[in-house]
């Protein structure tokens, strides 16, 4: 026994004195794998994202607004102004245009300036007002995308045509299949993204009533894009959204004019 603790003094008397040396070996590699990871460099950018809405948290004052984009990441949308419509739109995919934000800590945020629903494959989908054009219901998507994108207008079809009519003034969202015009042989590409989707009865320009030239022939922004849709799904988003323009302004009276 003696023998035996003898053997276990002398295996436990080294390990004693490499203790301050061991520690001294993990600090100096936990420093070099820690100066090893990659930094974040933080970064601030106009951005185009797709992917689709997903609100955290049940209590209202706990709720948040996420964007899980296509490539797998989570951005948190940024909007006093499209907040209230974007918790009714859990679950969609949408286009988002804003200023992109990633900071130091890998934290992700969309300040976002635009939005309008992403189709899916063989649909297409809209965000905007309703209103009536000669006899036609129509929603008019804002025209706040990209400047060479035009501003495009749903004629509204279907069944579901005569419930949207109560709907006249507020901004809604549809879901629907698009109409070929009759002698039309061109087949719409329902696939392609929705900025891509240009035809008008599938698609046409309309003709500048000053000049008489189709708008849009100059200047790319002013192109108006019609397209028949018969609607199979709509979500009613609220009233329309004032533009700051429309806000009331305080005028301070001159103290010069008496």
């Amino acid at each position: 026994m003696r023998s035996l603790s003898a053997s276990i003094s002398l295996w436990l008397a080294p390990a004693r004195v490499s203790l301050p040396g061991l520690a001294l070996f993990l600090l100096l590699c936990l420093v070099g794998c820690a100066s090893n990871l990659p930094s974040i460099i933080p970064v601030e950018e106009q951005a185009e994202l797709i992917g689709t809405v997903t609100i955290s948290g049940e209590h209202p004052y706990e709720r948040q607004l996420i964007l899980a984009d296509t490539s797998g990441v989570y951005w948190l949308i940024e909007s006093s102004e499209y907040e209230g419509e974007l918790l009714k739109l859990g679950g969609q995919s949408i286009r988002a245009l804003g200023i992109a934000r990633t900071e130091e800590s890998g934290y992700r945020s969309l300040l976002l300036r635009w939005y309008d629903l992403h189709p899916e494959p063989g649909c297409i989908s809209g965000v905007g007002m309703l209103e009536r054009w000669n006899g036609d219901l129509v929603l008019v998507s804002p025209h706040q995308g990209r400047s060479e994108q035009g501003q495009r207008v749903l004629i509204i079809e279907g069944p579901l045509r005569s419930v949207l009519e109560i709907h006249i003034g507020y901004r809604v969202w549809i879901t629907g299949e698009s109409v070929r015009a009759p002698g039309n042989d061109d087949v719409l590409n329902l696939a392609a993204e929705q900025d891509e989707i240009d035809g008008g009865e599938t698609g046409q320009d309309l003709a500048d009533p000053e000049t008489g030239r189709p708008a849009g022939n100059e200047d790319p922004s002013a192109r108006l894009s019609l397209i028949r849709v018969v609607a199979l799904e709509y979500g009613v988003l609220g009233p329309p959204i004032p533009s700051r323009e429309a806000f009331p302004h305080s005028i301070l009276q001159d103290s010069s004019r008496r």
